[in-house]
């Protein structure tokens, strides 16, 4: 039987359990190796975890359990790069240099002959040895994968490809300018939507901060071309649209406060007073019910 991390377990005492808490709180989370993103702010690897395999809620100047939700543990939203990218835009230029790449993969897998004038390319040029990726549908973020190694890899495989027979396929100036728009702006949602997507804590209550941090920082638009700014203001306007719910906001708006990292700082100032009369009125209800179970779990004083 598996017991909550914050129940008592009977036999230990109060202090060991305050102990263990004082040093989980203090346990300072790394960042993803190479990653500047800001998500890590908020997640984040054990230190000992060389091959950072699981993702951690951050826990530093906190002294209780960030996951407080427990009931949102089956609403853990993922916002997926490759999901928002096919939902959000559609645009012949992207379905063009995606199929290109696609063509490009698959005339690599399929002959061994130009894989090994690959490597040896690749040796030429002291570019990384790796081997190109495919999409796949069922795997989130495998488009964006797929165009970061095209573009690793795009002067070797210009040159392995330098024959009249596949020419065609080398991308041309235009391609490039948006593989490159797109891998910029699909790149940071990558990382968020790792940090998100885990299945040992609750990131409901992360959801308002990151749409926060894309309106400000992520997607921002800045000095781009006119192609990034469409991705980016499309991308925004369908998150915006899809949890424009009421219903979702106040689900969003509870976890956000429950949550000790954020408390109401993502809370519009109209809203609050609204969010903090309701957080009253359910822990008020909680502790009513409590307090009526209380009796009825007492042993009878005189029994019959």
């Amino acid at each position: 039987m598996e017991t909550d991390e914050n129940d008592e377990i009977p036999g230990t005492s109060n202090e060991n359990q305050s102990t263990t808490r004082s040093d989980q709180s203090q346990t300072e989370l790394v960042p993803k190796k190479g990653s500047h993103s800001v998500v890590w702010v908020y997640f984040g690897f054990k230190p000992d975890d060389e091959g950072q395999s699981q993702i951690c809620t951050s826990t530093s100047n906190v002294t209780t359990k960030c996951n407080m939700m427990k009931p949102c543990k089956a609403r853990n939203p993922k916002i997926c790069c490759m999901f928002l990218l096919e939902n959000a835009m559609k645009d012949p230029r992207i379905d063009r240099v995606t199929g290109l790449c696609r063509k490009i993969v698959s005339t690599f897998s399929h002959s061994w002959l130009r894989r090994r004038n690959l490597a040896i390319v690749q040796k030429e040029l002291k570019l990384p040895e790796h081997q190109l990726k495919t999409e796949c549908p069922t795997r989130w973020g495998s488009r964006q994968q797929m165009i970061q190694r095209i573009l690793e890899q795009l002067p070797a495989i210009s040159q392995v490809l330098n024959d009249r027979k596949v020419r065609h396929l080398v991308p041309t100036w235009q391609d490039i300018e948006v593989l490159e728009a797109m891998n910029n702006t699909l790149s940071p949602l990558a990382e968020f939507t790792d940090a998100l997507s885990g299945e040992l804590y609750v990131s409901v209550s992360s959801v308002k901060p990151v749409l926060h941090l894309f309106e400000t920082s992520v997607l921002a638009v800045q000095d781009d071309t006119d192609f990034t700014r469409s991705v980016k203001s499309n991308i925004l306007k369908y998150l915006q649209e899809k949890y424009s719910d009421p219903r979702t906001q106040d689900l969003l708006d509870m976890a956000t406060t429950f949550d000790p990292r954020f408390k109401m700082n993502y809370i519009s100032e109209e809203k609050k007073a609204t969010v903090r009369a309701r957080l009253i009125d359910e822990m008020t209800g909680v502790t009513l019910a409590m307090v009526s179970e209380i009796p009825s779990q007492m042993p009878s004083q005189y029994p019959p």
